[in-house]
């Protein structure tokens, strides 16, 4: 439910103006995104992984910013460490 529900909200972020994006909420979900994401792939590393393939080829900056967020995070980086080199080769493509 939580990756649902996450990749419900990314989708809702393209959909948004850079005006939206300035904004306190904005800012305070990008945050909370920045740290969740890597909880939930820890539990479900296949899905969570798919979710970050996803939107690691969107490339959009705030997307980019919420996905590297969560690659550098322990929890993922020490238990998948091939799969957190590669999302991260992902977002560094052009």
């Amino acid at each position: 439910f939580s990756l649902e529900i996450s990749d419900r909200i990314l989708e809702s972020i393209l959909a948004l103006d850079k005006e939206a994006r300035k904004k306190e909420d904005f800012r305070v979900l990008e945050k909370g995104l920045q740290y969740a994401l890597s909880v939930f792939a820890a539990f479900l590393p296949e899905e969570g992984f798919e979710l970050f393939k996803k939107y690691g080829e969107v490339k959009d900056l705030s997307i980019d910013k919420i996905i590297k967020s969560n690659m550098t995070k322990a929890r993922l980086t020490k238990k998948y460490p091939e799969k957190t080199a590669e999302i991260l080769t992902l977002l560094e493509q052009e």
